[in-house]
């Protein structure tokens, strides 16, 4: 029988738990003398990040952010291809008079960055790349419903940082043991927030989930709050900075030394800058090494020898390397390196396999944005502006019911999905409402418009021809290219 232990803090009375087996058929549980043990603390996934360890996160991720091109492509590049220049609201209520009404309504409030935005920094449609931004790069941002001064919909958003407490607080919530605040959230025993704490300097306030709209990505059920997308990368991306400034310091500092002169004692070993070496090269006329850093004639030193320095760094297998660490970043965020970095070069059915399989990861984005942020910020603003008596009740008592519209997907060859997108439709393969999506409309509207260009067209057909003195018929026979019939009158 393996012998027994006891956990540390475990009383005697408590059930005893057998050593690990050494035999397990999993490697990976198994302990090995060839490399590291990896040290987990917990497994409790609300306790895996504290206040320090955020912070220090999202420190690097910023710093990053502001020194590194690809990380900031990743973060502005993503949500750039998740949401375009945002999505946009379509009524979906019976009452199309209404319908008409609230959309105006909105794209006129909600479009405003001064009615929209506390600071006046984004609207609506700014918002939604620019919290998309924010969750990749910090892990979380934070949107608080409240109202202006003539009772519409306004939002303050804080982010990740000031989701939290002060030190000084922290110290006396540990002391307290009836604050049950964790990393700036309050849940309850199902672990379900109830309130958040946020700090705008030297103010600080609770405020209630039902007012919060907070917009995160869960890895796991047991956490509270985000984490930057890039945390796995943060110091790959600092190694990034240091090879890249030691390359540039190596290649600086060899670019000042235009030659070197070997040494002419029989060893062979160079002089690197050489030194004032008096060399005659006729009678008479006599050159120093010197002479000719300064873009003089290189002089025949006899047994001497003079070399240009060559410098090959980086070497290809560094920037193969440090490729290499970009791909890791790229793959850490869900999204394929070449739609970020390196599209140039692939074929063309490798560039439509990248890009259709990032569509899969911004569907996921686009719906996260819609049902974290989009519908709840339209009920609220809807609500508002028909209690304020701007807006008034439709005749469908189903109000809220809103649709999104995405920004058109990317193609790489318009024509080619083009003419398979009409052949699809032709043959019933492919739905109004799928393409009018893929092009950012929506396909009632899309459908409508259609109509109403061909009985214009037709309107204004009859018209011309009167204006003209023909008939409608003979306009269009001459369109054709055709012999209009003649009739005797």
């Amino acid at each position: 029988m393996s012998e027994q232990f006891l956990l540390p803090g475990v009383i005697e009375d408590s059930p005893k738990f057998e050593a690990p087996s050494a035999g397990s058929i999993f490697s990976a549980a198994r302990w090995s003398p060839d490399r590291a043990t990896i040290h987990v603390p917990t497994l409790d996934t609300k306790k895996e990040i504290d206040r320090y360890s955020r912070l220090e996160l999202l420190k690097k991720s910023r710093a990053l952010y502001r020194n590194i091109a690809p990380w900031r492509r990743v973060v502005d590049g993503a949500a750039e291809l998740a949401v375009g220049t945002g999505l946009k609201p379509h009524p979906m209520t019976s009452d199309k008079d209404w319908n008409r009404a609230a959309l105006e309504n909105f794209n006129e409030r909600a479009g405003s960055r001064d009615v929209f935005d506390f600071s006046g920094k984004w609207n609506f449609f700014e918002a939604q790349s620019g919290l998309i931004s924010c969750e990749l790069r910090d892990g979380d941002v934070f949107a608080i419903l409240s109202e202006g001064l003539k009772k519409g919909a306004r939002l303050a958003f804080y982010e990740g940082h000031q989701c939290g407490e002060k030190p000084q607080n922290i110290l006396q919530r540990q002391q307290n043991k009836n604050d049950k605040f964790t990393d700036g959230v309050l849940t309850d025993r199902h672990n379900r927030a109830q309130a958040y704490k946020f700090i705008n300097g030297d103010f600080s306030t609770t405020v209630p989930r039902q007012n919060v709209v907070p917009f995160m990505h869960y890895d796991t059920r047991g956490q509270n709050r985000g984490v930057t997308a890039a945390y796995h990368w943060l110091n790959d991306g600092q190694d990034v900075t240091e090879i890249k400034a030691y390359y540039k310091m190596a290649i600086k500092n060899s670019a000042t030394i235009a030659f070197y002169m070997h040494d002419s004692g029989g060893n062979g070993a160079p002089t690197l800058g050489g030194s004032k070496t008096k060399t005659e090269i006729s009678e008479g006329v006599v050159v120093t090494t010197e002479d000719a850093y300064r873009g003089g004639k290189i002089p025949n030193t006899g047994s001497g020898k003079i070399d240009t320095l060559k410098d090959d760094r980086p070497h290809p297998n560094v920037i193969e390397f440090m490729n290499s660490m970009l791909r890791e970043l790229a793959l850490g965020v869900g999204l394929s390196a070449e739609v970020l970095f390196y599209l140039s070069g692939l074929r063309g059915a490798e560039v439509r396999m990248a890009i259709a399989g990032s569509h899969n990861w911004i569907k996921k984005r686009q719906q996260h944005l819609v049902d974290t942020f989009c519908n709840r910020y339209w009920v609220y603003h809807i609500s508002k502006e028909m209690a304020a008596g701007r807006l008034p009740q439709p005749k469908d008592k189903n109000w809220w019911r809103v649709g999104w519209i995405a920004p058109a997907q990317m193609t790489v060859d318009i024509g080619r999905d083009g003419n398979l997108r009409i052949n699809q439709h032709t043959n019933r393969l492919l739905t109004l409402q799928t393409i009018a999506g893929e092009s950012g409309q929506h396909w009632e509207q899309f459908q409508d418009q259609t109509i109403r260009e061909g009985a214009r067209g037709a309107r204004r057909l009859k018209e011309i021809s009167q204006e003209e003195g023909v008939t409608a018929a003979e306009t269009v026979a001459y369109q054709k290219h055709e012999t209009p019939l003649i009739t005797n009158e």
